[in-house]
């Protein structure tokens, strides 16, 4: 589990610094995202805590919660990053492909 923290925390950091830095200044595109981001963990947790809650390991529901928080919300910048910068916002100084 710590190592599970020790990892996403940092890419979390680095997926934001990421997804801020590459984009076009579209602030209502970038609020929608960190919005989506924290709807869908907020989701999951909700979700496998009503899962876990009659089950043995129902105290581990939030430790396990806030690990898929964490891994939903770095997918969802990943995914949102890509679509902004390759599909909506196109560059066309960065013709690689």
């Amino acid at each position: 589990m710590i190592l599970a923290y020790l990892i996403l925390i940092p890419l979390l950091f680095v997926s934001l610094w990421v997804f801020f830095k590459s984009s076009p200044k579209t602030k209502i595109y970038n609020l929608v995202a960190c919005l989506l981001a924290i709807v869908f963990s907020g989701g999951y947790s909700l979700k496998l805590r009503t899962v876990m809650i009659n089950t043995i390991d129902f105290a581990w529901w939030p430790v396990l919660a806030s690990i898929f928080s964490l891994f939903i919300s770095i997918s969802t910048l990943l995914v949102a990053g890509i679509i902004q910068n390759f599909i909506l916002f196109k560059n066309p100084r960065n013709k690689k492909f």
